[in-house]
């Protein structure tokens, strides 16, 4: 018995440790980059959201209770603001013309939405909800909300020196009313909730309110407070997705399956009922023996697969043609689940004979009869291919120049800190700048300013090697660090750029545009940022001495 008890707290006490050590990265990002961690948090919270949402609409015809499905649908526009609010960001310059004041209108928007939505949930805890009609309002609103901050007309909540307006601070204040009132509405119906699902919620709600007061007291947007906010942002949607998706959502499938065991005449009214769930959640559900071949699989599978039952049944997962790119990580995830009690997650991609490749993010749960042995392995799969490519989008936004498609200053930044420590010296750096951008602008438009802006960018692509760090720092400037170079190799690699620019003037005689570059070269131990230094200063002496 004490055995048993300490095998069932072992899984919670890993559940805690990676929940300790994630606040902990979290906790420590701001001392390295707060933009790092502002984005590290709010993508966490995006990604939660979003997949929530995805979760929830593929499985709303199954979710009894109204509640949960209009919070679940209510998480799209959510994680739409945030994005905006993350990409607006102070330091991110992916909106140029916009101050710190764009993403904090947005923060607004996005947790008045939130708390609305979480104030009205209670009251529709029994009616019936059109899913379609409800996204579609959402959704509106979502455009509407987006109108109001990009044009100006939704009020100030932050300008630059002076730090909150009053506006933004009452309004704290009354989410945070607000959702304390949500609180209140929801215990009043209580009854409607599994005890899991309700503490759940009222965690989410409570950390929630916590981040909002928070977010009264900061001056700056990289302050103390501002991050207390985000923390406990953070922990209020984790604590939304395991109310929305881990105890609402995935325990009845298993509690589905484990009613097999009943009478035979309850087996099988039970059986017709599993089988239309079976086949029609939005999900790819496969039912394995304990030697991990295929005893069934619903029709998601089957269509996406585009197999037929004699083609997968009696083979494992791992032997199938269309899963073969990770059959290694599916048998090695099959066999791990019978090693712990809780379902095993992992992705693995489907590709169809058309060469489509689909990523899915797959969960094992084990079955096991009533004296403890093995009787089925439940491995369900959601398609998370527009998820991961979103996050991809996300990635390279956040490290790439959007005008030349370089790396950014942020990426630049990394790279110098990540070079300082490595054994890749002699480190060369050339500094370049575009001569007259401004003049450029002004006389031939900012399209040509653009195109020199590219072009320079394209001459640096083809010249230096796949290895080099190619970054563009601000509006004029690009910086090129080379790894493994030496002072008479540099000098070489920047005749070859002098020797593409002038056959690009030859080619195009209409468009002139000059720049003017510096060097420096470091040995093992100079510190990188002076010899950046030095580069930029003999730069400046290039353009002054117009060579």
């Amino acid at each position: 018995m004490i055995e048993e008890k300490r095998q069932s707290s072992t899984p919670v006490i890993i559940r805690t440790l990676l929940l300790v050590l994630g606040l902990g990265i979290f906790i420590y990002t701001p001392l390295v980059s707060f933009l790092l961690f502002h984005s590290l948090a709010e993508l966490f919270s995006i990604i939660i959201a979003a997949a929530t949402f995805l979760i929830v609409w593929n499985t709303r015809d199954q979710i009894e209770n109204s509640y949960l499905l209009f919070l679940g649908i209510a998480l799209l526009p959510i994680a739409g603001l945030d994005l905006f609010h993350t990409l607006s960001y102070k330091g991110m310059n992916i909106f140029p013309d916009k101050d710190a004041n764009l993403p904090t209108q947005l923060w607004i928007a996005a947790r008045s939405f939130q708390a609305v939505v979480m104030v009205t949930a209670p009251f529709l805890i029994k009616r019936r909800l059109h899913s379609r009609t409800l996204l579609f309002a959402f959704l509106t609103i979502l455009l509407v909300l987006l109108g109001l901050t990009f044009s100006g007309l939704f009020p100030d909540c932050y300008i630059e020196g002076q730090g909150l307006t009053g506006f933004k601070v009452l309004t704290e204040y009354a989410i945070s009313a607000v959702l304390m009132l949500s609180l209140y509405f929801l215990y009043r119906r209580k009854d409607s909730f599994e005890p899991q699902v309700l503490q759940n919620l009222t965690y989410a709600t409570i950390t929630a309110i916590v981040a909002e007061l928070a977010f009264t007291f900061y001056i700056g947007v990289y302050d103390l407070s501002n991050i207390i906010g985000h923390l406990f942002k953070v922990i209020s949607f984790w604590f939304l997705y395991k109310a929305l998706v881990e105890t609402s959502l995935r325990k009845p499938i298993q509690i589905l399956l484990q009613n097999q065991l009943r009478s035979e005449a309850a087996l099988r009214k039970e059986r017709d009922f599993s089988t239309a769930v079976f086949n029609s959640v939005g999900a790819l559900i496969v039912v394995l023996n304990e030697n991990g071949k295929i005893v069934r699989a619903n029709k998601m599978f089957e269509h996406s697969s585009q197999l037929s039952p004699d083609q997968f049944l009696n083979k494992t997962l791992w032997e199938l043609p269309v899963l073969a790119r990770d059959a290694n990580t599916i048998h090695t995830n099959f066999e791990r689940a019978f090693s712990i009690d809780n379902p095993v997650s992992y992705q693995a991609h489907l590709q169809t004979e058309e060469g489509y490749l689909y990523a899915h993010r797959w969960t094992n749960t084990v079955i096991r009869k009533l004296d403890g042995s093995i009787e089925h392995v439940i491995a369900a799969g959601i398609d998370i291919t527009e998820q991961k490519a979103a996050e991809e989008r996300l990635r390279y936004i956040s490290t790439h120049d959007t005008l030349t498609g370089l790396y950014n200053r942020t990426f630049f930044e990394a790279e110098i800190g990540r070079l300082q420590n490595s054994r890749l010296f002699p480190i060369s750096i050339i500094m370049a700048d575009l001569d007259n951008l401004k003049g450029l602008n002004d006389s031939q438009g900012h399209a040509a300013g653009d195109a020199a802006l590219k072009e320079l960018a394209r001459i640096f692509t083809t010249t230096f090697r796949s290895e080099d760090i190619i970054a563009r720092i601000g509006g004029d400037e690009f910086v090129v660090l080379l790894p493994e170079t030496d002072v008479s190799t540099t000098h070489e690699m920047i005749s070859r750029i002098y020797s593409a620019h002038e056959v690009y003037i030859k080619q195009n005689p209409g468009i002139t545009f000059g720049f003017s570059l510096g060097s420096a070269t470091a040995e093992a131990g100079t510190p990188l940022v002076k010899t950046l230094e030095t580069a930029d200063k003999a730069m400046y002496t290039t353009k002054k001495n117009g060579q």
